[in-house]
This record gives structure tokens, C-alpha cells and sequence, in this order.
């Protein structure tokens, strides 16, 4: 109990025996009026005591504390970091050059009422450099940059995060021009199914109001970040919220030569960086970084002076089949992977179906939704996908792992195929399979030494554009 409790514990305690005294000394003396003015007394005292303790029960539930005060309160930081100082990614940096540019110079666009994305959205998988590439764009534009996790706007409180959102928001726009940055995404905005209506629902839907609630101009650039794009609600994708998608790919061999350049810069090192990044094909920034340590601590352990190869041999296979274990293709999976995906490009090219580019690491390279489409277009789509199926059965007579993901893909083409094409013919899903295989296989029959060539490519640059093919 503290001092001020103590007092009026003693000033309740002396009125109290003061009452009491008077009606003792009203009854002895049989004075009515007396009597009645203590009872009236003695109420007050009673009502007083009542409304204390509610006001102090209310002050209890309804006063945040300061560590729940502090956790509400959205506080930007500055990033020292720049475009120039990430690795690689030189294609979504240059889309970022023009977000930089509109925070800077914002009248230039309004003189045109040109429209900069409220909402742009980072996929990529984990560690390939979306939250630095976040930073790097406050740090280069020289403005405020709000960090928050997805996660920590579920609460078990209904209307919490809802509230958390607004609040986020609504200290980015005191700060304009600033950059909020939603990592993880997916944790408040997958899809919403059925009649649910529950935190997750509520904190999504003040997430779209937001969004929707400042105009393009308003200095205010929301980044996301998200692992699977198929797993959000398809509000927030729509136009006028998130609807500039970048996409951040697994570094190339030349990527990954800058990022272990940038990495090993302050450490003393005798390190061959053109074979390290050679024998790192599939480990994102994150796992360079990470890679690295593990052999400078075992330089460290063996007294060395500096860092070489023998130190990379010597936990390669902790950091591939240790706890943090990491994409690392042997020479045989890249000549198999690469013709995979050679197969497709191929195929895809021959039969008039574009595409970005292919890479070692990343199966899915069309569209599932074209727009408008024709029958023979969705077909030859179908068949570009399922080539390197066709491919690995036709050079190696046996299928491998990574074919798994792009059996997804090809059912969800097939699907769309037979609900768009399916009116009169009966076509069943095998029977578009079928089609599909005889297409890509005389393909390929035609075209195996392009594939081949592509295939030597591609284990080389890891990564070949439609231009280039």
C-alpha cells in the first residue's frame, strides 16, 4: 500500500469512529434530528466509499499499462541502408528507383495526375532480401520506415487488430512521406472462406479500408511481403491496394558472386569466390550470409589467420543437412534440372507460348489466367508446363522430386482448360493429359538439340531470359 492509500485508509477510519460516536451520543441524549443527520451522514460516507472503489476497478480494466502503451505506440526508424548496398535483385530495384522517386520529387507526378501503387507486394521465398529491400528503399529515399510483422496484428482480442492497423496507419501518414512495410502478410490476409467472422476477418477488412482510405499521393507507400501469393484474400490484390507484384528470385550464380563479394569484404579471407558461388546453386542471401559464418567460426576453431575453401568444405554439409538446412544442387541436379526446365522453355518457345524467364529454381514459369484465351492456346500452355515430365521420361526414363510442383500447376491448367473448352466434347481429364504429352513429346523429338543447348546455358547463367532462348 502505498502513501496516498495509507492516508485515506486513515481518514475513512477517524470519520467512521466520529459517526459512530455521534449516534452513540444521539442515543443517550434521545435527539431525533441528531440521529437523523448521522444516518444522512453515514450514507454519504457509504455511497463514497462505492463510487471509489468502481472508479478504482474501472481505472484497473480500462488504463493501459505502460509496457502495453509502448507495444501500441508505432514508432519509425531511420534506414541507413541503399539500393546500391543490396546484391543482385537489379530488376525489382529497378521498379523501387521509381517508388524512391515519387516519395522525393511527389509534384512531378501530380503535375501529370499520375497514380504511383499505394500497395506494392514482395514474393519470394525466405531469405532472398524483402524486408532489405524495404529498407533500402526508405534508406534511399530518405524517409520513415514503419516495420511490422503480420503476426503481430492477430490478437485474441476481438477489434485489437483492427485497432493496431489504424493506429499503424494513421502514425505513417503524420509522417509522410513514409514507408510501411507488412511482413508475412499471409498471417492476417489469407483467403477468407465461408460466412466467418472473426478477429482475423476484422483485421483484414480495416487493413482494406486503410488502403483505401488515402490517396495515391498522400506520401504513404505500403510494402508487403509474402512467401505464397495464392494464399491471399483476392480484395487485397485488387486494384488500387496491393497491385504491383515484384518478385524476388533465388540469386544467380553472378548474383550470389556479388552478394559473397559484399560478405567477405571485412574478413580476411583467401576464398576462390567464383567457385564458392558456383558450389552454392539454390542458397538464398540470407543463406550465403549464414554459410559464411559457419566457416569463419570454424576458421576461428582451427586458429586460422584467414578464411579458405577447406572452411566452406568443412561445414557445407552442416549448413545443407544440419538444422538450417538449404537448397544445394550437386553437378548431376543441375544437369538434370536444367534440362527440365530447358525442355519447357523450349516447348513453350516452339509452340508460341511467352514467358519471362526460366531459372534452376523456380518450376512455375507461365500464367494459369491468360485472359482471353483460345482452345489451341490453353492446350499448347498445358503442354509447355508438362514437357519436363514428358522430357525426363524421354532422355532418362525415370521421373524425379521437383516434378511435384509443377503437377499442381499443370492440374489447375487443366481444370481451366475443361471448364472453358468442355461444351460439346466430353473431354475428360486424362484425355486433355494425353493431348497434352503427344504435343510436348513431338516437340522435344524435334527440337533435342536446342534443348540440349539451352540445358548448357542455363547450368551456366542459372537463369535465361525469352529473348536470349
Amino acid at each position: 500500500m502505498d502513501k496516498n492509500q495509507l492516508l485515506n485508509s486513515k481518514n475513512i477510519a477517524v470519520g467512521s469512529f466520529a459517526i459512530l460516536f455521534l449516534i452513540f451520543l444521539s442515543l443517550i441524549i434521545d435527539n431525533t434530528p441528531l440521529f437523523l443527520l448521522i444516518l444522512f451522514l453515514l450514507g454519504g460516507l457509504a455511497i463514497y466509499l462505492v463510487d471509489k472503489k468502481n472508479k478504482k476497478n474501472t481505472e484497473t480494466i480500462q488504463k493501459p499499462t505502460f509496457e502495453e502503451e509502448l507495444k501500441n505506440t508505432y514508432f519509425p526508424t531511420t534506414s541507413k541502408l541503399k539500393l546500391a548496398d543490396v546484391a543482385g535483385l537489379d530488376g525489382a530495384k529497378e521498379e523501387l528507383f521509381e517508388i524512391k522517386d515519387f516519395l522525393n520529387n511527389p509534384d512531378k507526378y501530380k503535375k501529370f495526375n499520375a497514380r504511383i501503387p499505394k500497395g506494392i507486394l514482395f514474393i519470394g521465398p525466405p531469405g532472398v532480401g524483402k524486408t532489405m529491400m524495404a529498407k533500402a528503399l526508405a534508406g534511399e529515399a530518405g524517409v520513415p520506415f514503419f516495420y511490422q510483422s503480420g503476426s503481430s496484428f492477430v490478437e485474441i482480442y476481438v477489434g485489437m487488430g483492427a485497432k493496431k492497423v489504424h493506429e499503424l496507419f494513421e502514425a505513417a501518414k503524420k509522417s509522410a512521406p513514409s514507408i510501411v512495410f507488412i511482413d508475412e502478410i499471409d498471417s492476417v490476409g489469407k483467403a477468407r472462406g465461408g460466412i466467418r467472422s472473426d478477429e482475423r476477418d476484422a483485421t483484414l477488412n480495416q487493413l482494406l479500408t486503410e488502403m483505401d482510405g488515402f490517396e495515391s499521393n498522400s506520401g504513404v507507400v505500403v510494402i508487403a511481403a509474402t512467401n505464397k501469393i495464392e494464399m491471399l484474400d483476392d480484395a487485397l490484390l485488387r486494384a488500387g491496394r496491393f497491385d504491383r507484384h515484384i518478385h524476388l528470385d533465388l540469386p544467380s550464380v553472378n548474383e550470389r558472386k556479388s552478394i559473397l563479394e559484399i560478405y567477405l569484404k571485412n574478413r580476411p579471407n583467401s576464398v576462390d569466390i567464383e567457385k564458392l558461388s558456383l558450389i552454392t546453386a539454390g542458397f538464398s542471401g540470407a543463406s550465403l550470409e549464414n554459410f559464411i559464418n559457419e566457416a569463419s567460426l570454424n576458421a576461428i576453431k582451427l586458429n586460422k589467420q584467414e578464411l579458405d575453401m577447406q572452411d566452406f568444405i568443412s561445414v557445407k554439409d552442416k549448413v545443407v543437412f544440419g538444422k538450417k538446412q538449404e537448397i544445394a544442387l550437386s553437378v548431376e541436379e543441375k544437369e538434370k534440372i536444367a534440362l527440365y526446365q530447358s525442355s519447357k522453355a523450349i516447348v513453350a518457345k516452339k509452340l508460341g507460348v511467352e514467358f519471362e524467364k526460366i531459372t534452376l529454381f523456380l518450376n512455375n514459369f507461365l500464367s494459369t489466367n491468360n485472359g482471353l484465351e483460345s482452345e489451341k492456346h490453353s492446350l499448347y500452355k498445358i503442354a509447355a508446363q508438362i514437357s519436363g515430365i514428358v522430357a525426363y521420361d524421354f532422355f532418362y526414363s525415370q521421373r524425379y522430386s521437383n516434378t511435384k510442383e509443377d503437377i499442381l500447376i499443370i492440374n489447375e491448367l487443366i481444370k481451366n482448360h475443361i471448364e472453358n473448352f468442355n461444351m460439346e466434347k466430353n473431354l475428360s481429364l486424362q484425355d486433355a493429359i494425353e493431348q497434352a504429352k503427344d504435343i510436348a513429346l513431338k516437340t522435344i523429338k524435334t527440337s533435342e538439340q536446342e534443348i540440349k543447348e539451352l540445358q548448357k546455358k542455363l547450368i551456366t547463367q542459372e537463369i535465361v531470359f525469352f529473348n536470349d532462348i
